[in-house]
């Protein structure tokens, strides 16, 4: 009996323990405690989340990592092999080519950016020629005038390969120098080879020679609008996702939104005899299919029809990409897809498209989505990738430093040592700093060859930058083997002959050299010292009083640049709304008398424009002339006066 007794006494208190801790568990304290460690370790949980790529990268090469070690310290030092040296094939060149008509500020930054950063002397193409109104005459003479000049590239036994750069001239600024260029043409063509081997199989790729050996810019815009044209409908999408640029609602209109997968004719890098075969493509296009003003549509139909050569060989690849609908409020097709005829036709051109705006990047619809940034005030997340963090490139970083031409300190002043402390334009996007800007658009857009001309990293020091390059041998554009070669500037054949005239100029397809000071010496104040300057690149006043000691207050004021107006005739008008904003292309000051030329440098016959017009690169329509508010250019040309008589004190 008194075990029983100390049994129900054990199994009651043992009841009595459990409730208490079970009260004690339903809690309000308890439950506060529980909700505090879940929600502690949920957010332990996310934050190994975003920080999972970097903690897979270090639990899966560490093991590899500590393999290759074990196998290098158990191998004598006399028996670990000399790294292989590159293999070289052989010399090369790089030709730049810039069809322009005449002269005048717009085609003066594009060969100051281009001298300042080491690029070959330009040719200009049809220089001097009279720009007929007929747009048919337009561009035959420009296709054919790039054509002429291929032609004369013919094959050198010191040369195993030529490279030809063919860019617009009147809005396009370089940024990154040509070993840049160069190094990104090779990647970009070892990748395009690499999709068409897994697209089509190494038997097509091989059989039908799909090697990629020219790039154009790309475009967000398949221009002229008709998407019936294979140019627009077979060529290749973007390696690009779509969701990187935004999906727009299913029918509606929004080129902001399309990939970068369209050929815009204005920037071109390739083999200087596959080239040549795309140029003479495209004349013989003009020849019988003339049926619009720009000579994009009959370079883009060269490519398009490259293109549906290709997907004929896989049906079902032609009939996914003829299934796809297009919404754009231009586009007249209605779904209906042409298929030419191309039997007997050579369609192989080995074209493809700067998908990733690594090399030419465009204006038009990608505004919003380029920045001015230096890499140095790039924000590193601590959970890994983020849409503030700029990384430079490795092929910028390995390029030689922006101000190296200055390095001895000539000009007096303390620059930048790296790209890294340089503004660069930056697309967000494809998070690349291009080799060069190329400002497409309309009237309004055309507006930023003015607005961005002073982000530009040299545009505040570009005249000590063009007086120090003319003084280096540029003449050698890397040291190190880029795709296998050693690359050089190509030179003119008679290059020697005019060695004194000095660096600066370019060279014209037929009537000979001229000198920077024939070309670009009316538009220097312009391009050298323009309206708010300051603000992008200021730079202290040697003559500013120095600071006051402290407890005497502040100096008065400066007196005002402009004196005030008389009472009662009020403010000076407000400039023109941005949207109407123009660009400064008048001279200031009247500019020094032109320098006497020998007659073979003379144009048979001078361009004749009407009045305040200048040539579009793309067309035979002119734009006019855009002014900034007088008051602003004479501001800046005094301010510019006063810096060089002070500088020549």
């Amino acid at each position: 009996m008194l075990n029983l007794r100390q049994s129900l006494r054990t199994r009651q208190g043992s009841e009595e323990r459990s409730a208490a801790s079970w009260r004690l568990l339903a809690s309000k304290p308890a439950k506060f405690i529980a909700t505090g460690l879940l929600a502690v370790s949920f957010a332990f949980i996310l934050l190994r989340l975003f920080h999972y790529p970097n903690h897979v990268a270090t639990t899966t090469t560490a093991p590899i990592a500590q393999i290759v070690n074990d196998v290098q310290n158990a191998v004598p030092e006399t028996a670990t092999p000399a790294a292989a040296p590159p293999v070289i094939k052989g010399n090369a060149r790089l030709h730049l080519l810039v069809p322009a008509t005449s002269t005048n500020a717009e085609l003066c930054k594009l060969l100051l950016s281009a001298q300042i950063l080491g690029y070959p002397t330009p040719v200009l193409i049809n220089y001097g020629d009279h720009e007929a109104s007929d747009p048919y005459v337009q561009h035959l003479a420009k296709v054919e005038g790039i054509l002429r000049y291929l032609e004369t590239l013919e094959p050198s036994g010191d040369y195993a390969e030529d490279l030809v750069l063919i860019v617009d001239g009147y809005d396009i600024w370089f940024q990154l120098r040509p070993d840049v260029l160069l190094k990104r043409f090779y990647e970009i063509n070892a990748a395009a080879d690499a999709r068409a081997i897994e697209t089509y199989g190494e038997e097509f790729f091989s059989q039908h020679d799909m090697r990629q050996t020219i790039v154009f810019g790309p475009d967000k815009i398949c221009w002229p609008v008709d998407f019936s044209r294979p140019a627009c409908w077979a060529v290749p999408t973007s390696p690009l996702p779509q969701s990187v640029f935004g999906t727009p609602p299913n029918g509606t209109d929004d080129r902001d939104k399309n990939q970068a997968r369209w050929l815009n004719s204005g920037t071109v890098l390739g083999n200087a005899q596959d080239m040549k075969a795309v140029f003479a493509a495209t004349l013989e296009e003009i020849h019988t299919n003339h049926t619009t003003d720009s000579d994009q549509f009959y370079f883009s139909n060269v490519f398009g029809n490259q293109e549906l050569a290709r997907l004929r060989l896989k049906p079902e690849l032609l009939e996914e990409a003829k299934s796809v609908k297009y919404y754009d409020w231009e586009d007249k097709s209605e779904g209906f897809r042409a298929e030419p005829d191309l039997s007997n036709k050579k369609t192989e051109y080995h074209i493809g498209i700067d998908y990733y705006s690594s090399m030419f990047q465009t204006l038009a619809f990608w505004k919003q989505h380029l920045s001015w940034s230096r890499a140095i005030d790039s924000f590193d997340s601590p959970f890994g990738s983020s849409p503030y963090q700029m990384l430079l490139a490795d092929d910028i970083e390995e390029s030689p430093p922006p101000f190296q031409s200055l390095e001895d300190g000539r000009d007096g002043e303390k620059h930048p040592g790296s790209w890294a402390e340089v503004e660069l334009a930056y697309n967000v996007i494809t998070q690349e700093q291009p080799v060069l800007v190329h400002v497409t658009g309309n009237a309004d857009e055309k507006r930023y060859r003015w607005l961005w001309w002073s982000r530009l990293w040299f545009q505040a020091n570009a005249e000590s930058l063009r007086l120090a390059t003319t003084q280096l041998d540029q003449r050698r554009i890397s040291q190190e083997p880029i795709g296998g070669y050693i690359w050089y500037h190509a030179d003119e054949g008679d290059a020697e002959e005019v060695a004194s005239v000095g660096k600066g100029g370019a060279w014209t397809d037929r009537r000979g050299w001229l000198g920077w000071k024939r070309l670009c010496g009316p538009h220097e104040e312009q391009i050298y010292h323009v309206p708010d300057d300051e603000w992008w690149h200021p730079k202290p006043d040697p003559e500013a009083p120095p600071p006051p000691p402290e407890g005497e207050g502040l100096p008065p004021p400066p007196e005002a640049e402009f004196p005030p107006p008389p009472e009662g005739e009020g403010l000076p008008p407000p400039p023109p709304p941005m949207g109407e904003m123009p660009s400064p292309v008048e001279e200031a000051a009247p500019p020094p008398p032109e320098p006497q030329m020998p007659a073979a440098e003379l144009p048979a016959e001078a361009p004749n424009f009407p009045a305040g017009e200048e040539p579009r690169a793309n067309s035979g329509d002119y734009i006019p002339v855009e002014q900034a508010p007088r008051e602003v250019i004479d501001a800046a040309a005094q301010n510019a006066r006063k810096r060089r008589r002070d500088s020549r004190r």
